[in-house]
């Protein structure tokens, strides 16, 4: 005996939509957009914000691998324009960035009875006056005329990169040193007391920071060699 359709044990379907309803209909403008919008009063959640990324990460990749399958002179010059505008250096070049990372100049620079500054306890510093283990370094040494190796110096100073000579005596030079990108800046001091002769006593700190990661002592090596060089040349 086939059952009775009208029998309350046989279920008939119900996706049968009603008259003037659209299965799987696409939900109102208004109502995507207020899902899209944070809850009242608070932040976006963390999954929607992953959600987002990952769509905009997708949008980047397809536009990338379209240049690269499809190349055409405007969308070329698009992605070129694009990424100078955000290349690092581009970005360092503008006007008055370099200045937020260069830092105040320090106040204790200078000789005071015959000495430079001690270092901080940051391990960005080394001297080679009174210097601990971790912050001392050998003095720059000379033969001759204080004069000529005072000479050869600001000009082994002044062909490092980004270096600028500040002060400049007849046995004292004061330069400043800034990193490529960011503008940090290391101030660096030579000086040669008179009552010791063929010694340059260095110094040199980051104003910034906690760790220069070893550069500034990497630069007085770099100096002392070009010095060296440049004396013996004078000397030959």
């Amino acid at each position: 005996m086939l059952p009775n359709p009208q029998s309350s044990n046989v279920h008939t379907s119900s996706t049968k939509p009603k008259q003037g309803q659209v299965r799987n209909a696409v939900p109102p403008v208004g109502a995507v957009l207020r899902r899209q919008s944070p809850p009242a009063g608070g932040p976006w959640p963390w999954s929607d914000i992953v959600h987002w990324g990952q769509r905009w990460v997708v949008l980047g990749c397809l536009v990338i691998l379209t240049a690269i399958a499809l190349p055409s002179p405007s969308l070329a010059a698009g992605l070129s324009s694009w990424n100078g505008a955000f290349n690092p250096e581009t970005i360092a070049a503008l006007p008055g960035f370099k200045a937020l990372f260069s830092g105040t100049r320090p106040d204790n620079l200078g000789v005071k009875d015959g000495h430079l500054a001690l270092c901080p306890s940051t391990p960005n510093c080394v001297v080679s006056q009174g210097g601990d283990d971790s912050h001392a370094i050998a003095p720059l040494t000379y033969s001759g005329d204080l004069a000529v190796a005072m000479t050869a110096l600001a000009q082994v100073v002044a062909d490092q990169p980004r270096s600028e000579i500040v002060e400049q005596t007849d046995a004292y030079l004061y330069a400043e040193f800034s990193s490529r990108l960011m503008g940090f800046v290391d101030d660096m001091e030579f000086y040669s007391d008179p009552a010791n002769p063929g010694v340059i006593q260095v110094r040199v700190a980051a104003r910034l920071g906690e760790s220069d990661f070893g550069v500034n002592r990497d630069r007085v090596e770099t100096i002392r060699a070009a010095f060296e060089s440049s004396t013996h040349n004078l000397a030959g």
